[in-house]
């Protein structure tokens, strides 16, 4: 394994320790290969006194490309922002802006769902039509369970599982795979008489948005 940078900065548990303060956090990411600590720290000291600046290195001490920088003023932050940012150092456009402490990651889209419990009864042209009713399918697979693979399980549980078929269904269209996760789980694919109830159910509150209110 190889070796770490060692960081020393000044400890400070006050309320306003800068450190938990957005505005006087940099961070700096497409940097050149080879850049090192020191020429980081001098490189953005330029636009403000620099409390602590750390370049990210993996599990062997390797730089990673990337680097935060703390100021002690948030006007610092915004001076390196507006004359770093996109320049070209070292050969490389590098990306310099404000750190967001646990942005929030963007919601992962998914075409595939996969489904239990659906009835051994269905053929495969009933599964495709009741879930083809959200949107176009890309795909299926339906599948049997086989008992030499439940050997392990309670009589009762397995007896369970081999009376039902289970699916993995791809639609063309995300948004359809979504609708279809967050309605199936409310309905019974054999009863459309219950479904049709759970319908009336969701219209209503949607209709009164006051009943939803805790």
């Amino acid at each position: 394994m190889g070796l770490k940078t060692i960081r020393i900065s000044w400890y400070n548990r006050d309320s306003n320790n800068p450190k938990t303060n957005p505005n006087q956090n940099l961070f700096v990411k497409k940097l050149p290969k080879g850049v090192s600590h020191q020429e980081f720290h001098d490189k953005f000291s330029q636009y403000g006194n620099i409390i602590s600046a750390k370049l990210q290195e993996d599990e062997d001490g390797e730089l990673i490309g990337f680097g935060f920088v703390l100021y002690d003023s948030p006007e610092a932050v915004q001076k390196a922002i507006k004359e770093a940012n996109g320049i070209e150092w070292k050969g490389k456009k590098i990306y310099v802006g404000e750190y967001i402490k646990n942005k929030p990651k963007s919601k992962k889209k998914f075409n595939n769902i996969y489904v239990k419990n659906i009835p051994r009864s269905f053929s495969d042209a009933d599964i495709e039509k009741f879930f083809s009713a959200y949107g176009p399918l890309g795909s299926t697979l339906i599948k049997e369970p086989r008992e030499n693979e439940l050997a392990k399980l309670p009589e009762e549980k397995k007896q369970q599982i081999l009376t039902h078929k289970y699916a993995f269904i791809c639609y063309k269209n995300f948004d359809d795979a979504e609708k279809a996760v967050n309605k199936v789980p409310y309905y019974k694919v054999s009863d459309k008489a219950y479904n049709e109830q759970v319908d009336k159910l969701a219209n209503l509150l949607n209709d009164q948005p006051e009943l939803n209110k805790e």
